[in-house]
């Protein structure tokens, strides 16, 4: 997390977005928590991951690829949890509305959001003609694209 991995969000600037993934928990085929982190994929190979932290309250800011801690060969321990608890799994949500619509445009800025409290909890992604806000609110991942006006 870390306010250093949300200052270094400005580098992006002028990079194009080429994809998107939301991570999801599912108990076999039926999605129970439908909104999880958000990975984004730019134009340089940079994967920036966004998720509530440990507190429920502050944005954490990842620079790495989401990885699924159960991908490969599973023990049968692992195999019975998942059939019976679920697990994380990540979607590509590229060509998803409202998504595709940000996708191949370049960034033109990041915008830091903070609390009343001070503590950093969302940031703005300006893209041409596009806002992807990214807000942590009770714990959650709130995402929403919007056209500029």
């Amino acid at each position: 997390m870390t306010n250093g991995g949300a200052l270094r969000l400005t580098v992006l600037a002028g990079l194009s977005i080429v994809g998107l993934r939301r991570v999801a928990y599912a108990v076999g085929d039926q999605v129970v928590i439908a909104v999880g982190l958000l990975e984004l994929t730019f134009s340089s190979g940079a994967v920036v991951v966004l998720d509530p932290g440990p507190d429920g309250e502050v944005l954490r800011v990842r620079w790495s690829p989401w990885s699924d801690p159960f991908a490969g060969s599973m023990s049968k321990e692992n195999r019975e949890y998942i059939a019976r608890s679920g697990r994380w799994a990540a979607r590509d949500v590229s060509s998803d509305e409202p998504y595709r619509d940000i996708i191949g445009r370049a960034l033109v800025e990041t915008e830091r959001i903070e609390s009343l409290q001070g503590k950093f909890i969302g940031v703005k992604f300006r893209f041409e003609g596009h806002t992807l806000e990214v807000r942590v609110g009770f714990d959650e991942l709130d995402v929403t694209v919007t056209r500029a006006v």
